[in-house]
């Protein structure tokens, strides 16, 4: 006859494997070793030697590069925030140079993101470096042309094509602008009709067909803001011509009737 003392032992033990409390047979999960990136954070590929690389280091280059791109949009979402103006005695020019590099890190530890590339290639432009931004949206098309169709793809695309036009635009190349707005499908969205009609006055002011310009400018309906001040938080709203007069000062300014311009920014 087993002893007492016997007894309490294998029940203690059947108890604990019946819960899960004995680790004596558990068994761990194994975690996986981390790729070895061979210098991740310094090498920058171009798109076809990045599908070169083994799918495992594509994924981790993919997944550095995400950590790196969400760091960017916190900070383009609160640049107007007033603790991201002045933290511990920094700049905003501080503060865009960091989520500058983080962007830049991201597009050559992933060069196949478009989005990436469409961001990158964007803030060149509006900090006037021409060359640099026309490269950066050159890349990304290119890495937008190897993904499948769909929404998300053509609307994208829309994207570039409005971007290569502003960056036309900007150096002064209005007839390449108006080419790459003819290379849109069908009738924008809503929210981007707005700015494809505004962005095609000016380049047929800057091409020298004023009359088009002119009259594109007159068809258009006055556009709405938002009212923000002391008193207004942006619940208000307001109509203003001053996009459509743009237009017309520009179409006046090309043609030289710099009272006509001046007048028309007046109005």
């Amino acid at each position: 006859m087993r002893s007492l003392k016997t007894v309490c032992a294998l029940s203690v033990c059947f108890l604990l494997l019946s819960t899960g409390g004995c680790t004596l047979h558990k068994t761990r999960p194994v975690k996986p070793r981390p790729v070895a990136l061979s210098s991740a954070y310094s090498d920058s590929l171009d798109l076809a030697d990045f599908r070169a690389l083994p799918k495992a280091e594509q994924s981790e280059r993919r997944r550095l590069a995400e950590q790196d791109l969400r760091d960017y949009d916190t900070w383009a979402k609160n640049r107007f925030a007033r603790r991201h103006m002045v933290r511990l005695g920094e700049h905003r020019l501080e503060l865009f140079d960091e989520a500058m590099g983080k962007l830049l890190r991201s597009v050559r530890v992933d060069p196949s993101n478009p989005r990436a590339w469409l961001k990158v290639g964007v803030l060149q432009a509006g900090t006037g470096r021409w060359t640099e931004a026309g490269r950066s949206l050159d890349r990304g098309w290119l890495a937008l042309e190897t993904l499948g169709n769909g929404d998300d793809t053509a609307a994208l695309r829309r994207r570039f094509i409005l971007a290569r036009a502003w960056l036309s635009l900007d150096t002064g190349r209005a007839a390449e602008g108006l080419h790459w707005l003819d290379r849109l499908d069908g009738d924008p969205p809503g929210g981007l009709a707005f700015e494809v009609e505004l962005l095609r006055g000016l380049l047929l002011a800057c091409a020298g067909r004023h009359r088009e310009a002119i009259d594109l400018a007159m068809d258009m309906d006055p556009v709405k803001f938002r009212l923000y001040g002391v008193e207004n938080t942006g619940l208000a709203f307001t109509k203003s011509g001053y996009i459509k007069n743009w237009i017309k000062a520009m179409a006046w300014l090309g043609r030289g009737e710099y009272e006509m311009a001046e007048k028309a920014l007046g109005d």
